[in-house]
């Protein structure tokens, strides 16, 4: 992969006439009105232009890639110095001033040339960094390849999330698309994602024995949705949806060992990116983050933390927060927990101590599944509809319930808050949730009365 650095050089800008042009100008100026006469100033004005081409010529040449040479140009400058001929020693300064830049420049191309191949770097993509070099945005043959390779990275990684997600929505797998799209998977993950997406839907299609083979080879016996296929919960529920169940049992297995991870360290910042993680508020990039970056950053202090439901059925870990002594209503990105982002006002709060895992999710998930009220909902609504459920489990579970009451209460109390859904939106927690796909519905609170109603049914 050759390239024309005197060509570079010479579409970069740093040529002699942009560089210099105007001190031939200057230098010519005032021909024709010296002293003595007609012949005088004739041959006056000849030496002079004689002058001007064997400078121009000199230094064409000594700035040119190939003949760069600055001690030549600076020879000439010593010179017109001795003859006294101030204005032609100038431009032959400048000259050489601009032939040590070229030369550098020339130098940087062709170290980042030999870098570019190494690198393995397409000519389009190689040329992003010598733009940048002759540019001035990079300042040496390292940092143009560090900058390429960065930008290429960032393009492939955008690449890559957009032709999974295609693939998945080429599959019916809406759904998973959309956690793709929310940040719930990291790039690292994207691959095997899509693969065990496609290998749990043709699992499902062939059914009970085709879905314990796909659980078993998946190592996902120990999984919440592993232990339901294996008790049969599972055989009359969509591929599509048990494809959702299914990347989410591989979520929950990497992140089950994350959090076992984070409690042996044992530390104030590994025991919260635990909590938060095991909560579902944050992913697990996002706890690796709280870990990695520990105090940097902005000071931010909480209080009054509680969950959130958003409109798009995300749980997030809001309240009070102060970031560098200014305290506004805000919540925690679920992958960058140490970025602050503001509670929007339809946001529904969890009253009391009460806290929903990302478990009892995807046990609302397995529970709800073989009923088409839940399935044939979209993707947020669904969500939302798993937010009731796991919700009135825990009250449940609170109340002392036996495990088989509270899961045949929760899932009642769920699919009764579907069958609720008007135009307004879905009955939930005393308030009136959009339970459309929608993000243009307003949120309004109901009376006591109604809340009271509406929680115990």
């Amino acid at each position: 992969m050759a390239y024309d650095i005197g060509g570079m050089l010479a579409r970069s800008g740093q040529t002699v006439g942009q560089a210099i042009g105007g001190g031939f100008a200057d230098l010519g100026a005032g021909i024709g009105t010296g002293i003595g006469g007609m012949l005088t100033r004739r041959r006056e004005k000849r030496r002079q232009e004689e002058e001007l081409q064997e400078a121009q010529q000199a230094i064409s040449q000594y700035t040119t890639a190939g003949e760069i040479n600055p001690g030549m140009l600076l020879q000439k400058a010593q010179q017109a110095t001795i003859e006294g001929n101030m204005k032609l020693a100038k431009l032959y300064e400048q000259g050489a001033e601009q032939a040590k830049q070229n030369l550098a420049a020339g130098q940087n191309l062709i170290a980042y040339n030999q870098l570019a191949e190494k690198a393995g770097l397409s000519r389009e993509e190689a040329d992003i960094g010598i733009r940048g070099l002759v540019s001035g945005q990079y300042k040496d043959p390292f940092s143009a390849l560090k900058g390429v390779t960065e930008i290429q990275k960032t393009v492939s990684k955008k690449a890559n999330l957009e032709y999974v997600v295609d693939q998945l929505r080429a599959e019916n797998l809406d759904s998973i698309a959309e956690d793709v799209e929310r940040g719930l998977y990291t790039d690292a993950q994207l691959g095997e994602l899509l693969s065990k997406a496609r290998q749990a839907k043709a699992a499902a299609e062939q059914g009970q024995s085709g879905l314990e083979a796909f659980v078993s080879t998946a190592d996902l016996s120990n999984t919440t949705f592993g232990k339901a296929v294996i008790q049969g919960q599972l055989k009359n529920v969509s591929p599509t949806l048990i494809s959702k169940m299914a990347t989410e049992a591989i979520n929950e297995r990497q992140t089950t060992e994350l959090v076992k991870n984070l409690k042996s360290m044992n530390t104030d910042v590994s025991n919260e990116a635990a909590e938060l993680l095991e909560m579902g508020v944050i992913t697990d990039e996002g706890a690796k983050k709280i870990v990695v970056e520990g105090k940097q950053g902005p000071k931010i202090s909480t209080s009054n933390m509680k969950q959130y439901m958003l409109e798009d059925g995300t749980l997030v870990w809001g309240g009070d927060i102060t970031v560098d002594g200014n305290e506004r209503k805000a919540y925690r990105d679920k992958n960058n927990p140490n970025s602050i982002i503001d509670l929007p006002a339809e946001a529904i709060e969890f009253k009391g101590e009460a806290r929903i895992r990302g478990e009892d999710l995807r046990l609302a998930g397995i529970q709800l599944a073989e009923d088409s009220k839940f399935s044939d909902l979209d993707a947020t609504n669904q969500e939302k509809a798993k937010v009731a459920f796991a919700a009135k489990y825990n009250e449940l579970i609170t109340q002392k319930k036996t495990n088989e009451e509270a899961l045949a209460g929760a899932k009642a109390h769920a699919l009764s808050l579907i069958e609720q859904t008007t135009e307004e939106g879905f009955k939930f927690f005393g308030f009136e949730v959009p339970f459309t796909g929608k993000t243009t519905t307003e949120i309004k609170e109901k009376s006591s009365k109604d809340f009271d109603t509406m929680w115990n049914s």
